[in-house]
Parts: C-alpha cells; structure tokens; sequence
C-alpha cells in the first residue's frame, strides 16, 4: 500500500495549483532592482551568475528559458521561480495530510469524524499550512521574479519529504537514497542552506541510530579534518587581533564538537561501530554526486566566454567562486548577548512574515507527543531539531545587526526555516481543529445550530 494516498495527493495538487495562480497574477513583468537581470541572463546563456553561481538552478531555468515560447527572458525565469515556490506549497500540504492523519488518527476526536470529514480536514489543513508558507513574506516576494532561492527552498523541501517518506517505512532505502542526492544538489546550489547538512542527520539518527551514528562519524572525521587542513587545529581562541578570524574558529570548532558529542552518544547507545556501513557508503556517494554537479560552472564558463561574473575554469577562480570570493568575510556571532539578539530578529520577522497564528499552531503539536504513536513522535522532536538547527546556524552566520535595512535584506534566507514551521504548523491545525469540531458538536448550542 502506498504511504502516501488519494487524499493527499489531492491536496498536493489543490495547493500547488492555489499558490501558482496567485504567482502568475503578482508575477513581475521585467526584472527588479535586485539581482534578477544577472540571473536572467546566466539562465538565458547557460552562464556563471555571481558567486557561488548556483548551476543547477541554472539548467533548471534555462529549460523554461526555452520550453515557454512567450514574452520575455526575465518573465519566464520568473515562472520557474513561481512553478517551484508552489511546488514547495504542495509538498508541505502532501507531508500535513498524511503525518497530521498518523498523528490525530488515535485520537477519540479524529475518529468521531466520518470518513468524508477526516479527507476534508487533511486536504484543507495541508493546504492551510502549504499556503501560508506560499504567502510569507519573506517567500513570496521571492516566488515572483527572477531568482534562485525559492528553487533552494524547493530542493530541501524535497530531500526533507524523501527524508520523511524512509522514515516512516526505512526498509525502502530508496527514499534515503533520493534524500541523499537531493542533499548533495542542495549543498552545490546554495551556501545558505550549508547548516541543513548538519540538521537532517539528526533526523536520520531518531529513525535510524545505528545510520546516524555512522553518519556523525563521518561528519566528525570530515569536520575534524578541515579544521586540520586549514590550521584550525586548536582550542577557542581569544584575544585575537582579528575578531572575524576568531569567531570563525571559535565558530567552527563548536560545530566540530557538537557533532562529535552526538556521535559518541550514538555510539554508547547502540553499541555498534559500521553495522549500517553499505547504506552510509552508497548515501556518501549519492551525496557527492550531488555536489560534482558544481563542476558544470567550468564548461559552462568556458563554454560561453562573456557570461562570467566568476572565473571557475581555472582552478583558482573555481574556488574563488565557490568560497564567494566576491563577497566579505562573515564575523559569527561571539557571545550569548549578540546571539540573543539575533533570536530576538528573527521573531520579529516570524511575526511579521509567517503570522502570530501560524507560530502559534506550530507549538500545538508539542502539547499532544504523549498521544501520538512513538514514529510520529520522533519525527515531530527531529522536525522540531532540524529548525532549531537551521536557524541557530543561520543566525550565528548572518550576524545581523538590529537595523530595519539589514534584516530586510536577509530575512529571505529564513523562508526556509518557515517551511519547517509551516509543517508543524499544519499539524497543529488539525490536531485543534479536529478537538474544536467534536467540542461543537458536543455543546447543546452546536445541536441546536445543526438543527
């Protein structure tokens, strides 16, 4: 039997195709004062854009550059943009419908519903929690012009239904495997997204422990040896002269650490060393084949000359663009002071973006862990670690100062973080809704208004 059903299908299509409306409607006609014309062209010539470059965003919008026959250059990236922001919506209204049914699907509010009722509540919760993830925003100003981020967004929107769907059924390592690659193409096409390669292991690891526990040791011995490579090597620093290059060591060795600790964790609890050996190798390999795909910035640059806002065919220049090397050095966050205030942004733009309401549905499904099956719960505590990871990382990344123009600028790179909210979100809309409709019922006042 198919994990995913009918219902939720439905809902995929239903939501994908609400959020695409909306995107052709709002959609800019031209380019934008931003950096859509640089993306349009490299998209329009196979080109390098600026740095990292983002190759495979770009094939994927130079086939709408050739497939879509109308208008012009800048509009039919745009709907690439579009087609993959409401691809997004519709995999978070597949995902809602059917984790949000495993996890109300026990309870005495779920099954006092018919039949036609449970579908209905599955089809609009999913597309809900899809749409206000389509309407945020730090989202939408994003799905409707000529860029790369929402396809970024769209990619770990993928890997992390992947990720879910072998959760929920690991002996069908496909799944896993897919998850992987998807993870791979992620860390070719987006610097940004970098911290999701350290948070969905620790999804991987509450489905599978003896899979996460060969994975963080892989992460270990990988992070240990950067560190080494680039003479890294030492406790935390202070007193440094160059505070950027310390709180980047300081930063660095705190992830090395952290990921280390877990998987001696692992280790203890499951006391097994290379148990999961053949899956890690064959996941390792579909994830750098995801990442070779970087290399299509050399044929491409040496492909068409002029197109190049990087140089990557020569070794040099490959990782200059690779590195961002157009780009200042960012300075992490160095004390819990500055971190704190950096939360503190980040709720403002929550608040003011994604909605008080929405936030406040994603705690829902905190309050009923104790009802659900033990699966659903693991994977709403690993949902809940993935975007908490996400957005420390993130945060401690940016540095954003507390002015209103710096956090406008950046605010987009949260939009990824939204998605996992908006899961949460969707499930706590129908773990309420579901209560709030059999308390109705029960009240003589809803009898008497059905009456």
């Amino acid at each position: 039997m198919s994990f995913f059903q009918k219902a939720d299908w439905v809902g995929f299509y239903v939501t994908s195709l609400l959020a695409f409306a909306v995107y052709l409607f709002t959609l800019s006609p031209e380019n934008d004062l931003n950096f859509s014309g640089i993306f349009a062209t490299s998209a329009m010539y196979l080109g390098v854009s600026n740095p990292p470059a983002y190759p495979v965003w770009t094939v994927y919008s130079f086939l709408f550059v050739k497939l879509l026959p109308i208008f012009n250059i800048a509009w039919r990236v745009g709907v690439a943009t579009a087609f993959a922001s409401a691809l997004t919506c519709g995999l978070i209204a597949l995902m809602v419908s059917r984790i949000g049914l495993l996890a109300a699907e026990n309870t005495h509010a779920f099954t006092a519903l018919s039949a036609k009722e449970q579908t209905a509540f599955r089809i609009v919760c999913g597309a809900v929690a899809g749409l206000g993830l389509g309407l945020d925003g730090c989202y939408w100003n994003m799905a409707v012009v000529a860029n790369q981020w929402n396809f970024n967004v769209f990619l770990f929107a993928l890997t992390l239904c992947l990720l879910s769907r072998w959760f929920f059924a690991p002996e069908q390592k496909r799944y896993l495997y897919l998850a992987a690659l998807m993870q791979g193409l992620i860390l070719s096409d987006s610097q940004a997204l970098f911290p999701t390669a350290l948070a969905l292991p620790f999804l991987v690891a509450l489905g599978n422990p003896n899979l996460g526990r060969q994975i963080f040791f892989l992460l270990t011995l990988s992070f240990w040896s950067f560190m080494a490579l680039n003479d890294h090597f030492y406790w935390f620093e202070f007193g440094s002269s160059n505070s950027t290059e310390m709180s980047t060591h300081n930063f660095e060795l705190g992830v090395t650490m952290l990921v280390m600790l877990v998987w001696i964790i692992l280790w203890a609890v499951t006391r097994k060393f290379f148990s999961e050996w053949k899956t890690t190798i064959l996941c390792v390999c579909l994830l750098l084949a995801g990442i070779s795909t970087y290399f299509l910035l050399s044929i491409f640059s040496m492909a068409d000359p002029p197109m190049n806002w990087g140089y990557p065919r020569t070794v040099e220049g490959f990782f200059h663009v690779a590195g961002r090397g157009q780009y200042g050095k960012s300075g992490y966050v160095e004390n819990l002071q500055d971190l704190l205030i950096q939360w503190t942004i980040y709720g403002k733009i929550a608040k003011a973006e994604f909605g008080i309401v929405y936030l406040a549905a994603a705690l829902i499904p905190l309050f009923f862990l104790h009802k659900m099956p033990l699966l659903v719960r693991k994977w709403i505590l690993g949902l809940v670690t993935v975007w908490f990871l996400i957005s420390q990382l993130m945060l401690m990344a940016l540095n954003l100062s507390p002015d209103k123009s710096t956090y406008e600028l950046n605010e987009l790179f949260f939009s990824a973080t939204h998605f996992v909210l908006a899961l949460l979100a969707g499930c706590g809309f129908m773990l309420a809704g579901v209560r709030c409709v059999c308390l109705f019922r029960a009240h003589p006042a809803g009898n008497e208004i059905r009456a």
